[in-house]
């Protein structure tokens, strides 16, 4: 077996051999395994250079030699290898973060809208249906106001208000000041306008005019 010599892309150590079967004693013929360990250089597609192999041929009583041209061989840096998967793991991680912090911002937001309108239908008062109109926080804040009527303009700003909203406010304003004139129940003023608000969309949306006709409309004005 010819000495493989280092070059600038492989770098080569001894070679070993192994015997094969053993043959039987009448014949000639013997085996070998070779191994030759070599290690890369540099990355790259790289072509392991031609084996020359010579052997006694007892046939025509004369040393042959046979070549083997060598492979071509894709050589990969461990190092850069090792940098694509720890790019491609924080990619995978940044992903799985932001769309698990999403998720998050979602339920967050549905929770407290959940919760503040619990609290609106809970209202024991007019006093309390009131301040929890005040303390509404749909998921990106307190709407804001000092006032039932600032409150509302705020929602306007916010969401497509309906003309039913703005009735029920203003029955809760006049109710807050004589709820001991008021005809209307507080359970049902609180929750028409919970329901009023779970259906509320954003403002981004094309504004639309609502019919007032509702519970208290036909309590102000009942049928002769």
């Amino acid at each position: 077996l010819a000495v493989l010599h280092d070059d600038e892309n492989w770098h080569f150590y001894p070679a070993s051999a192994v015997a094969g079967v053993q043959q039987p004693a009448t014949t000639a013929v013997q085996t070998f395994t070779f191994v030759i360990p070599f290690q890369a250089v540099r990355a790259g597609i790289l072509q392991l250079p031609e084996l020359n192999l010579a052997y006694f041929d007892p046939e025509k009583g004369q040393i042959e030699s046979l070549s083997f041209a060598g492979p071509v061989l894709t050589v990969v840096d461990p190092l850069w290898q090792v940098i694509w998967k720890m790019l491609a793991g924080f990619i995978v991680f940044g992903v799985m973060a932001g769309l698990s912090y999403v998720s998050w911002v979602r339920l967050r937001r549905v929770l407290k809208k959940r919760q503040s309108l619990l609290t609106i239908r809970q209202a024991a008062s007019f006093s309390a249906l009131r301040q929890a109109l005040l303390d509404f926080d749909a998921g990106c804040g307190k709407t804001g106001g000092a006032t039932l009527q600032q409150w509302l303009h705020q929602m306007e700003q916010r969401y497509e208000t309906t003309a039913h909203l703005n009735q029920c406010v203003t029955i809760l304003i006049s109710a807050h000041y004589s709820a001991e004139t008021t005809v209307i129940k507080v359970a049902d003023l609180a929750q028409d306008i919970a329901s009023s608000i779970q259906k509320l969309k954003s403002s981004k949306a094309p504004r639309h005019k609502e019919k007032a006709a509702s519970f208290y409309w036909r309590h102000a004005f009942p049928e002769k």
